[in-house]
């Protein structure tokens, strides 16, 4: 479905589709009432802050995921994506998928820097890399990861946060990265996690980075600064790139 939709589209039998692909919502909204299963990809895209898209029963999405360009989304049953979850350049300025528990790819949530809340309550594990960028521009009140577990890859955190906390967190198995304009403690942030990834990187604030806006690839890559777990038990090791 590529063309532009002005109005209200409702879709009140639809439970299973193989695929879904919904591009060019200018205005309007699209309900999907009773679907609960996409068994392919699922790509919904829109074109102002004015388009919502809801889909109140959807539980699973079995391929790749990728929703942009939203004035709102509204998955509140969405338990498992078995692909990659990408949430970019959304107009929306709160996040929340308050049943969602893996995602078996990797789970990225980019794009305008308007998010003020992010309520990922329920997740518990991610295949791949997770990656939360928001930017210096809003102030997230609240980042709830409170169930996270496990990240199989690389994990990095970007933007200005009231608080972090991941209280069930146990294994990163790569790279955990934060990146902040607020008053955190990199050294801090360093002992909490030092014992769950493999390696920590903290930059404070933007005075540390190039002036151009380095992408979280890039930031991955510099590596400011680590400290490896496994100097853990000796005497304490920073070592500066």
């Amino acid at each position: 479905m590529e063309n532009s939709l002005r109005n209200h589209v409702n879709f009140y039998q639809l439970v299973k589709v193989n695929g879904l692909r919904i591009k060019g919502i200018e205005y309007g909204s699209i309900v999907f009432h009773n679907l609960k299963w996409v068994n392919g990809d699922f790509l919904l895209n829109g074109g102002s802050e004015n388009t919502i898209g809801e889909f109140p029963e959807l539980i699973e999405i079995q391929g790749y995921a990728r929703v942009e360009k939203m004035g709102r989304i509204q998955m509140d049953k969405i338990s498992t994506v078995q692909g990659i979850f990408i949430l970019e350049d959304n107009y929306f300025s709160s996040i929340s998928l308050p049943k969602l528990e893996k995602v078996y790819g990797s789970f990225k949530i980019v794009g305008k820097n308007l998010l003020e809340t992010i309520d990922l309550k329920s997740l518990k594990n991610v295949g791949g890399v997770l990656l939360i960028e928001n930017g210096e521009m809003s102030e997230i009140g609240s980042l709830d990861l409170s169930s996270l577990e496990t990240v199989a890859l690389d994990s990095h955190i970007e933007g200005h946060y009231k608080s972090l906390d991941l209280p069930k967190l146990v294994n990163i198995g790569g790279w955990f990265s934060f990146l902040h304009w607020g008053k955190h403690d990199c050294k801090t942030l360093e002992d909490l996690f030092i014992n769950k990834a493999e390696k920590v990187v903290c930059f404070e604030n933007e005075s540390q980075m190039d002036k151009d806006r380095l992408s979280s690839e890039a930031i991955l890559q510099k590596r400011k600064f680590y400290r490896d777990r496994k100097n853990t038990h000796q005497k304490e090791k920073i070592v500066y790139l």
